[in-house]
C-alpha cells in the first residue's frame, strides 16, 4: 500500500499568525518561501561567528545610513517570507515595527551558506530577483567566497560575480565597501 502525501501552501497571513498562537515556537527556525513552511537547521559554530563578525561591522560600516536587520522577515508577494542572515533596509523612523519590510525597502540581502549553499543558491537567489531585490550576497563557506547577485531581470539576476579572500565588495548604494575577510572568508 503506498502511502498519500498530502501537502498545503500557507498564506503570509496564515504563517505569521501560527507564529502568533504559538503554533510555530519562537525557537523554531522556520521561513515561509513560496508558501511552503521550511525548517532551517540550527547554526553551528562558523554560521553563528560569521553572523556575528558581519553584524558587527555591517553595523559600523553603515551607521545611520541603513538599519541592518539580521534574521528577520522581508515579504515577497503574498506567500513569502524569507528570513535573510542580513538585510539592509532603508531608514524608517518605526524601524520597521509597523510591517515587515517589502522589496523597495532593501539595499541589500546577505545569506551566509553552509549547509543551505544549495538551497540558498538555487531558491532564494530566484526568489530575491523574482521579488526585484536589487542586490543579494551569498557567503558560502566551502569556497570561501561570496557571491554578488545583481541587476534583477525577468526573475533572474543578470550580473553574478564571485569575490575571493582579500578582495573588497562594494554597497553602490550607500558608497560603502566591506572586505572579504569581514564576511569571514
Amino acid at each position: 500500500m503506498s502511502a498519500l502525501v498530502d501537502s498545503r501552501r500557507w498564506t503570509l497571513e496564515e504563517y505569521f499568525a501560527l507564529g502568533e498562537h504559538g503554533i510555530l515556537k519562537p525557537d523554531e527556525r522556520t521561513e515561509l518561501i513560496r508558501g511552503e513552511i521550511v525548517v532551517t537547521p540550527p547554526p553551528g559554530p562558523w554560521h553563528s561567528g560569521s553572523v556575528n563578525r558581519i553584524n558587527h561591522r555591517l553595523h559600523r560600516l553603515v551607521g545611520d545610513r541603513a538599519i541592518v536587520a539580521c534574521q528577520n522577515p522581508i515579504v515577497l508577494g503574498d506567500d513569502s517570507a524569507p528570513e535573510p542572515d542580513f538585510v539592509l533596509l532603508w531608514p524608517r523612523d518605526d524601524f520597521y515595527s509597523t510591517g515587515h519590510p517589502t522589496p523597495k525597502d532593501v539595499i541589500l540581502a546577505i545569506e551566509i551558506a553552509d549547509s543551505s549553499y544549495l538551497f540558498d543558491r538555487n531558491v532564494k537567489a530566484g526568489l530575491y530577483a523574482e521579488f526585484n531585490v536589487p542586490e543579494f550576497w551569498l557567503v558560502h563557506r566551502q569556497r570561501r567566497s561570496v557571491t554578488i547577485f545583481r541587476d534583477p531581470a525577468d526573475g533572474r539576476y543578470t550580473s553574478e560575480i564571485e569575490v575571493k579572500a582579500g578582495d573588497s565588495l562594494a554597497i553602490p548604494e550607500l558608497d560603502i565597501a566591506v572586505s572579504a575577510a569581514d564576511l569571514g572568508i
